[in-house]
């Protein structure tokens, strides 16, 4: 079962909705107390409800500020997270897992970068483990804003001044990268319409993955 908490501030909702809808529209996917590792968890907002319902939790962040607030809190509940800081590339993750959540970081990486951590998403996930991923696609209205004042660096893909990577999968393109696994939910369109300043609403192209990896792979 989800945790309350979560469950009220969060209820399952549509396509778009974000990344803890998500995670609850399909908990009972995953094997109660198994291991879930979860790519790029910030303050925690996913990975403590998890293992406050007694998943065993792996969670990565590369954020030094975040992972101390993750820490803190695990600590304070005396929940046992196994935390580990750097990126999903760099943390030294060991397999295998029955999930693995990957929420808005995959457009943080370049084509190769993501590609690389694709491929160890399948050798990290035992058989029939389950993947979630949410990004974003190329109808995302800062597509355009990147494409014309960033510098392309692949395709779809494009690296700012400042050294900020934003890549944006092709419609449908999720798909492809897993031909063989059972795709439980795919949905791409628009999020809700949100502001992160006054007077500007904004939504993003997004695309939501629930897939479970072959037994027999």
């Amino acid at each position: 079962m989800p945790d309350e908490k979560m469950q009220r501030q969060h209820p399952p909702g549509p396509c778009g909705e974000g990344a803890l809808p998500l995670l609850l529209r399909f908990l009972d996917r995953i094997p109660a107390g198994g291991r879930v590792l979860e790519i790029g968890a910030g303050r925690g907002e996913r990975a403590l409800p998890l293992a406050r319902r007694g998943w065993s939790v792996t969670a990565t962040e590369s954020d030094p500020s975040a992972l101390a607030a993750l820490r803190q809190a695990a600590d304070s509940e005396g929940l046992e997270v196994d935390l580990r800081e750097g990126g999903p590339l760099t943390a030294g993750i060991e397999g295998p897992f029955h999930a693995v959540l990957i929420f808005d970081r995959l457009q943080e990486l370049t084509r190769s970068e993501a590609a690389s951590l694709l491929y160890r998403v399948i050798g990290w996930l035992a058989p029939g483990g389950l993947l979630m991923l949410t990004t974003v696609h190329v109808d995302d209205p800062c597509y355009d804003l990147c494409r014309d004042k960033w510098r392309r660096i692949g395709l779809h893909s494009f690296r700012s001044a400042q050294g900020m990577v934003r890549t944006f999968l092709a419609r449908s393109e999720i798909l492809d990268l897993f031909i063989g696994w059972n795709v439980i939910f795919h949905c791409e369109g628009q999020g809700p319409a949100h502001s992160h300043a006054p007077g500007c609403t904004e939504r993003h192209g997004v695309v939501e993955l629930v897939a479970r990896k072959p037994r027999d792979a």
